[in-house]
């Protein structure tokens, strides 16, 4: 009957559309299926299988086919009709097979096909009661031909509607019995759903540590699959509990890249999870203009699926929003309609959630009917919900009563053979020893013990003086510690002064942005400008470099060598920018580089002459980066020696650049590419663990990619890539990047 109703569901769904353009049933085997552009992913899946299945003889070749149609289609008003044309060949098939290894095939893909019918029937009808029956016949089946690979999808399936229908316990059991069965035929495919779903489990009775353990194993074992659609689930799962757990940033990341593997494979019901978890989060922070952004775009792909999950948490997300915006009418509306759906698809947990909020928000509106109505629906979920808790904390007090028993029985056990033997011992002094020698061992421990008194009490007086020495000095090393990070923070003044005021900066350059970093307090990437207006000169100097070192020492030299880039120009009126360079490398390794130190910096100086509109530059390791308007990038020329001792001492080079007006110039360093970070990097197992370098060609490419920006603009996108990018591990160096439009 079920699978009537199901039959008859599906021709409705086909064609109350009557101006949809179908395709031909003769090359893709059902009926009115319509090519759209959500759907264009699934149709290259289709064809690329169809092809195949007409080319090949093979039954069991053709019923894969159709199985892999039916697992990596995404659109739900076609792979249902593709699961209805395997189950109905498979049972042909398996009606007429005599050899038993070929018809155990063919009864296997029949299993499948009845699983997929309750999966449908409990996900996209509204009645999840009737999918159970089509589980447990696939189940029989299953055991039944020893089909243990499809036996875990099924059992999961199972355990997951028991856990949507309040039976906690038993989807638990089930669980756990299915992960052995997965360990006696080491499925890693088949393990990723299963921890997945306890994960779930677990969150919903409280205990997020579990939770967060099985989820993690989960994500783990899909990274080992590759299967993209489950690592991005993995990815929201986790993200959701950082939010639980008020990790709002490592959240959005996490939610991030579940979007972006989702969009890449074209899953539309997994894209509308991650925007609308997205849009949750921005109302925790309360940005409710991105949040509303996000539920408009996913608005009219909620109003085409027929995936009732998906409706139910974008209503509950809008009625979030409308809660946040103080609008306690329409946040009604659409946790009526939470909770409609939430019935629809029996998911208790949910419907006692919700409905706990709905009922806070009719005693405000003053609603005292639908209140009662709620609270008495309310009452009576969460007494089957209370009786799983009681029946949940029965059972972990019979294990605890079953350990502490045997512990105590052991401690019995124990102890009276401890007592035994001390009586026997204690006889045998008495036979050999006497009353005289107990009397003599008395007096020798009691001396002893009385000199171990004396002993102590010294040692005693001698702690507590050693105590107090120990807590002077460690409020003698806070006060220097204050005393240092004062001082750095002073330096960071010093520093901020003397770095170039961007005043000066967008007086001669408007079309401009400075990203600028420093690793720690003070920095040693430095960024300077100066200009030269005389009679008959009207120069502009911009200079971006990276001294040896960061924090303090790298401070130190990024004061002396502005000090020396401003000597060059205001005392010795150089004007060439390689000149500057050498005069430059000359005074640090007079000054500093007498042992052989090869201190000083990379960087890059530009000239711009505004009288004969010309562009001079010279750069030391660290090319500049020319970005045209049509978006091709030129790596310009650098000469590989630093400003200051090195292996070579040779005149640095004047270049010139060649330019079109409205190209833009970037100066870098080397921090931003030197950042680790990326997928997959975990700061609980080192600094750089699992991380790898941004490097210089995503540098690259991303300029190239924001180069029509407004500059003004670019400078935030390039730090929201390097937070997104670094993570939660620590920045390895000083950060310097400057872009100018031409």
């Amino acid at each position: 009957m079920l699978k009537r109703l199901l039959f008859i569901y599906l021709f409705i769904l086909t064609f109350s559309k009557n101006h949809a353009q179908f395709l031909d049933k003769k090359f893709y085997l059902v009926d009115s299926i319509e090519k759209k552009e959500s759907n264009k992913n699934d149709f290259i899946i289709i064809e690329q299988n169809l092809k195949l299945f007409k080319s090949t003889t093979s039954d069991t070749l053709k019923l894969n086919l159709l199985n892999e149609i039916i697992e990596n289609c995404n659109d739900e008003s076609i792979w249902p009709k593709y699961n209805s044309l395997m189950y109905r060949m498979a049972i042909n098939l398996a009606s007429k097979e005599q050899n038993t290894y070929l018809k155990n095939k063919f009864l296997s893909k029949k299993a499948q096909g009845l699983n997929n019918y309750g999966y449908f029937i409990q996900n996209y009808t509204g009645k999840p009661n009737g999918s159970l029956k089509f589980y447990k016949d696939a189940a029989k089946i299953q055991e039944d031909i020893n089909d243990k690979t499809n036996l875990i999808i099924t059992n999961n399936n199972i355990a997951n509607f028991l856990y949507n229908g309040g039976k906690i316990l038993e989807a638990i059991e089930i669980y756990h019995k299915t992960i052995k069965l997965q360990e006696e035929i080491k499925d890693v495919n088949g393990l990723t759903p299963l921890l997945n779903n306890l994960g779930e489990v677990y969150l919903f009775l409280g205990d997020t540590s579990k939770a967060y353990f099985y989820i993690k194993r989960a994500l783990s074992t899909a990274i080992q699959s590759g299967d993209k659609r489950i690592i991005a689930q993995e990815f929201q799962n986790i993200g959701i509990l950082s939010k639980n757990s008020g990790q709002m940033d490592y959240a959005f990341t996490c939610l991030k890249k579940a979007l972006a593997l989702r969009e890449q494979i074209g899953d539309i019901a997994g894209m509308c999870k991650s925007k609308i978890n997205l849009a949750v989060l921005y109302i925790i922070i309360n940005n409710h203009t991105l949040a509303k952004q996000y539920l408009t775009e996913v608005e009219p792909l909620v109003q085409k699926t027929d995936n009732l999950a998906v409706k139910q948490t974008y209503h509950a997300a809008l009625a979030q929003l409308y809660q946040s915006q103080n609008q306690p009418k329409e946040a009604v509306k659409e946790f009526e309609k939470v909770l409609q759906i939430s019935q629809q698809i029996g998911a208790v947990q949910d419907e006692v959630k919700y409905g706990s909020i709905i009922l806070n928000l009719y005693k405000n509106l003053d609603e005292p009917e639908k209140e009662l109505k709620l609270f008495r629906r309310l009452s009576s979920l969460s007494k089957k919900l209370n009786s799983a808790e009681v029946r949940r904390n029965a059972l972990r007090r019979d294990y605890e009563y079953e350990y502490s028993k045997k512990e105590q029985d052991y401690k019995i056990e124990q102890a009276l053979k401890d007592e035994k033997a001390k009586e026997e011992k204690r006889k045998q002094k008495f036979i050999t020893l006497g009353i005289s020698f107990i009397l003599l061992l008395t007096l020798i421990f009691s001396f002893f013990i009385f000199k171990a008194f004396r002993s102590s009490k010294q040692k005693n007086i001698i702690i507590s003086e050693q105590k107090k020495e120990v807590e002077n000095q460690k409020h003698l090393i806070e006060e220097k510690q204050k005393e240092i990070v004062d001082s750095i923070n002073y330096a960071k003044r010093i520093q901020d002064i003397l770095l170039t005021n961007e005043d000066i900066i967008t007086k001669n350059l408007p079309d401009h942005f400075i990203y600028f970093k420093p690793k720690d307090i003070v920095s040693g990437d430095f960024y300077w400008a100066h200009s030269v207006l005389t009679e008959t000169e009207n120069l502009f100097f911009l200079a971006v470099c990276d001294s040896t070192g960061h924090g303090v020492p790298g401070a130190f030299m990024s004061l002396l060598n502005t000090n020396f880039l401003n000597e060059a120009i205001n005392e010795k009126h150089i004007y060439e920018p390689n000149k500057v360079f050498n005069y430059v490398r000359t005074r640090l390794i007079n000054s500093i580089s007498k042992d052989d130190q090869k201190d000083g910096f990379d960087g890059i100086i530009i000239c711009i002459d505004k009288l004969k509109n010309k562009t001079t530059y010279s750069a030391s390791n660290n090319s500049p980066i020319l970005v045209t308007q049509q978006k091709t990038l030129t790596k310009l020329s650098c000469d590989k020696m630093p400003v200051g001792k090195g292996e070579r001492e040779q005149e640095f080079n004047l270049y010139s650049i060649e330019y079109q007006k409205g190209d833009s110039l970037y100066l870098y360093t080397d921090g931003y590419a030197d950042q680790f970070g990326g997928p997959g990097a975990d700061p609980s197992k080192g600094l750089f663990a699992g991380g790898k370098k941004f490097k210089y060609k995503p540098l690259n490419d991303l300029l190239i990619s924001i180069s029509d920006v407004p500059l003004n603009k670019q400078a935030d996108i390039l730090n929201h890539k390097f937070q997104d990018w670094k993570g939660l591990l620590e920045q390895v160096d000083d950060v310097c990047v400057v872009g100018l439009k031409l």
